[in-house]
């Protein structure tokens, strides 16, 4: 039985006081999380649904369950998180048997203050729909019935051909259609991280019009040269090699403050680093590196940093605070 035949009819949310008839108990690990691969101008077919990245943490919803994506390693099983949610999300699911997909998230915060909320059962959290496994809508009527049932729904944008004029999509149906045209625009991922910079979000999902559940993946990136002030042991794989950059800049007073831990180099990089380094004089401390990163957090630290070079021609003076965006 496929999942699909779990659902009779259209989905019916109980914001109507109706409901859709479940033909058996779902199998949580039946349920399909759609995969958002990177996006890759070469494969993805417009139109799009261009809709924020939220920064949060991906759930399955409907009453009295909560699943996550991850599979334990030692029950082989997804684990109901119900009981850990907060008491105004659960009432929004009162009812709902239709599993819903979307983000639980804090807005304008980051996937670690889910953990913070989550802990706190703090009304700050917030959960987001974009979707539902068992119904073979498409992009446009789902957001609709969504919006429909009281759900909260991600913001969309048009982006036009002018990268800075980006702005929220005004209707949840039409209005975030959006016909780009690849073949002209020479430059798409850079519309789309210009966007992502103006409205201070970490990134788009582009979901396409014409293949169901095909959807890609746009993270905005940047870089930043921080000065190398420390370093972590590697363990594991690493062991015996440095593992991490501890990275700095100098705020607005001239204090230097630690704003990364920078990893992912190549091997060999990392065993010329570890080469070099030779305690807390060597010749990595002090030295100024090209980071590349997504955003930065609440607290100041960098997301996701990544090691690109050394860059011997910068003065580590030149590292200062009001680079980072």
């Amino acid at each position: 039985m496929s999942d699909r035949d779990w659902i009779e009819g259209i989905m019916r949310l109980p914001r109507q006081r109706q409901s859709p008839v479940i033909k058996h108990v779902i199998d949580p690990m039946a349920l399909d999380f759609v995969k958002a691969k990177k996006f890759d101008p070469a494969k993805a077919k417009p139109p799009f649904v261009i809709e924020a990245k939220l920064d949060g943490e991906r759930r399955m919803l409907w009453c009295g369950h909560c699943y996550s994506r991850r599979v334990s390693v030692v029950t082989g099983t997804r684990t109901n998180q119900w009981d850990a949610l907060p008491d105004h999300i659960k009432k929004e699911f009162e009812g709902v048997t239709t599993p819903v997909d979307g983000e639980l998230h804090v807005p304008g915060g980051t996937s670690s203050d889910v953990k913070t909320a989550l802990k706190e059962k703090s009304h700050d959290l917030v959960f987001t729909a974009f979707d539902s496994p068992v119904i073979g809508y498409s992009v446009r009527a789902m957001r609709q019935v969504l919006l429909d049932n009281g759900f909260n729904v991600p913001d969309t944008i048009r982006p036009t051909l002018l990268p800075v004029e980006c702005e929220l999509g005004g209707s949840p149906v039409d209005a975030e259609m959006v016909q780009v045209p690849l073949d002209t625009l020479i430059d798409f991922e850079g519309v789309l991280d210009v966007a992502a910079k103006t409205m201070g979000l970490e990134g788009f999902i582009l979901k396409e019009v014409k293949r169901h559940h095909v959807w890609w993946k746009f993270k905005r990136e940047q870089t930043a040269d921080l000065i190398v002030t420390g370093v972590k042991a590697g363990d594991g794989k690493y062991l015996g090699l440095i593992g991490a950059l501890k990275c700095s800049v100098y705020d607005d007073a001239g204090e230097l403050r630690e704003v990364a831990s920078v990893s992912g180099m190549t091997d060999d990089e990392r065993e010329e680093i570890t080469s070099l380094y030779d305690g807390a004089t060597g010749a990595v401390i002090g030295r100024v590196v090209e980071v590349r990163y997504q955003q930065v957090a609440q607290r100041g630290r960098l997301r996701h940093p990544r090691f690109l070079r050394f860059r011997d021609d910068k003065n580590s003076s030149e590292c200062k605070l009001e680079q980072l965006t």
